[in-house]
């Protein structure tokens, strides 16, 4: 009798974690900050815009390569049963204290809509809750802003002569050089602007937060997000030091990777 109840405990946690869409990796997503403030919208007008460092787009749990793990709201199960996660109310500035809210202001500002806050909470009710840490946010947000040190890639993609400017084009697959410096490859988002391709993100992929090797890099199965502006590692890119705009907007909902929405 009593393996019988262990055979139904481990069938019973087996169906949580298929049904729950289990984290098996996260990809960091760093955006370039003249590249997301290319956009025609004038509801969305950067004020502020960084351009000696790549900002933080978000630290997001995934499935595989093309799929995220759902909300919390969506997909309850994506943590252990019994665990309640903090809520968006929950992401306010005294959880961080003052050196930590400068460094966030700093490192992971709303480009596009100017409220940081709301930003941080948007990140947190869809991708945090579901992280290794659903009820220690601080340490979510905290582990985030290491990481973007550790990995931001300016200077590396400088060492190998990927210098941002008006003019300079670089194929996708030379920007991915920067795996020289870390081994594995990262992932190149962009974003269509008119006839032009921009330098939108770079993505790196990540293990789980516990276990081996936490946080550690690993290879993202694809080096071009397909989803975005760019189809080919032959593609050229744009890596520009201010916004550009075209005459000829063709900016899609499948070009942004639905920026709005991932936010």
């Amino acid at each position: 009798m009593r393996y019988l109840l262990v055979a139904a405990a481990v069938l019973a946690t087996v169906t949580v974690e298929v049904s729950g869409q289990p984290l098996n990796f996260y990809k960091l997503s760093l955006q370039w900050p003249p590249s997301t403030c290319s956009n025609p919208d004038p509801e969305k007008k950067c004020e502020k815009i960084p351009t000696n460092t790549f900002t933080i787009h978000g630290l997001w749990p995934h499935i595989s390569d093309k799929e995220q793990v759902p909300s919390y709201e969506k997909n309850p199960k994506c943590i252990s049963s019994g665990v309640i996660p903090k809520k968006k109310a929950d992401i306010t500035p005294q959880l961080f204290g003052r050196d930590m809210l400068n460094k966030l202001n700093d490192a992971w500002p709303d480009l596009l809509r100017k409220n940081n806050l709301g930003f941080w909470k948007g990140e947190w009710a869809k991708h945090g809750m579901c992280s290794d840490y659903p009820t220690d946010p601080k340490s979510y947000f905290s582990e985030t802003l290491k990481l973007a040190e550790k990995y931001n890639p300016l200077n590396q993609l400088k060492a190998k002569g990927i210098q941002p400017g008006e003019k300079s084009g670089y194929q996708v697959k030379v920007v991915s050089a920067i795996r020289a410096k870390w081994v594995y490859n990262p992932q190149i988002a962009c974003y269509k602007l008119g006839g032009m391709l921009l330098l939108w993100e770079i993505r790196f992929c990540l293990n789980k937060g516990e276990g081996t090797n936490p946080f550690g890099l690993r290879n993202c199965d694809s080096t071009v997000d397909l989803r975005t502006g760019c189809k080919s590692e032959e593609d050229y890119v744009r890596f520009p030091t201010s916004p550009l705009s075209s005459p000829e907007i063709e900016i899609t909902r499948e070009s942004l990777f639905n920026y709005t929405a991932e936010q």
